[in-house]
């Protein structure tokens, strides 16, 4: 299998439990794998969001043009009334008949007024996080390239060419270097009671705390404790 027979398996759900755990090790092997991984995302998102673009642009048109279908058919080609009589019309009955099969359509439906702009919704238990090179995150069995926002029990796999740099609401910056994994376990402020807890399970990170409050501060745990 080839590695974008092997992405696109991904991409397209038909991977179990076990083969994503397997592609996500196959992932932090190589480099060029990753690179690879985060191109092809990006691509397959792209292509979605402009399908669904052209999408939401063809239902209007035809929600619009069909209720007004069979009244402009029926309009458009009626026949043409003979033009004898209206030759001895007189001039302002004739401009009258003229006004009155310009003017004599259907009421097109009313302008649409444009979309309100979609208010961006942040999670509550998510932090802003700041990539160099690449890296792996793994949500809920999905592999993520390189999200803007980490999200509680999202697990990073930073990758030897790279590090991630949490920002926190309060100014503490948490660097995972090269080769680190962590898991965001919990946030300050967000719906766990407590401070915001980082798992280090392998590599090393580096915080700038901020000031923190002595019943929620920010707690490093590894494997010898926290």
């Amino acid at each position: 299998m080839t590695p974008l027979e092997r992405i696109h398996r991904y991409l397209d759900g038909d991977l179990d439990e076990a083969e994503r755990d397997a592609f996500a090790a196959w992932l932090l092997e190589d480099r060029e794998h990753r690179r690879l991984f985060i191109r092809e995302s990006h691509l397959a998102a792209a292509l979605s969001h402009q399908l669904q673009q052209q999408a939401d642009m063809v239902e209007p048109l035809r929600s619009r043009d069909a209720p007004h279908a069979p009244v402009l058919r029926g309009a458009r080609f009626a026949p043409l009334a003979p033009l004898a009589p209206i030759a001895w019309m007189g001039l302002g009955a004739a401009a009258a008949a003229a006004a009155f099969l310009v003017f004599a359509r259907p009421p097109g439906p009313p302008p649409v007024a444009p979309a309100a702009p979609l208010a961006v919704v942040v999670p509550a238990d998510s932090v802003a996080v700041q990539w160099r090179g690449t890296a792996v995150v793994t949500r809920s069995g999905t592999i993520l390239a390189q999200p803007p926002r980490l999200h509680v029990d999202d697990t990073v796999a930073v990758s030897e060419d790279g590090d991630a740099v949490l920002a926190l609401e309060d100014g503490t910056r948490i660097q995972l270097t090269s080769r680190a994994k962590a898991t965001l376990r919990s946030l300050r402020g967000g719906s766990a009671i407590g401070g915001t807890v980082v798992e280090l399970h392998d590599g090393r990170l580096v915080a700038e705390a901020a000031t923190q409050p002595d019943e929620a501060p920010l707690r490093i745990r590894t494997a010898h404790g926290s």
